[in-house]
């Protein structure tokens, strides 16, 4: 099963990414994908993306509990019980 990109992922900045980083990042991301600009339905759907990335991580209460999703789902994935092997019988 493949995962989503996180909001992070989708503008290519880091967790630690100021609110300024983002919105730079988002405008210029948004200028070239652009369904009036862009090509390609690959482009539009990349926008539909980097709109909900922004309304996301500008906004400090959603951007608050998004982390602490992010968090909780990291948590939960490094706590999984590795898989146990069948022991072959004696």
């Amino acid at each position: 099963m493949a995962t989503r990109p996180t909001h992070y992922e989708v503008l290519g900045l880091p967790p630690t990414a100021a609110r300024e980083e983002i919105r730079r990042r988002y405008r210029e991301l948004a200028r070239r994908l652009h369904p009036d600009v862009a090509a390609s339905t690959d482009d539009a759907q990349r926008f539909k993306e980097i709109n909900e990335a922004h309304r996301i991580l500008c906004d400090d209460k959603r951007r608050g509990d998004y982390d602490a999703e992010l968090r909780l789902a990291s948590m939960r994935e490094t706590a999984k019980p590795s898989p146990r092997r069948a022991q072959p019988p004696s």
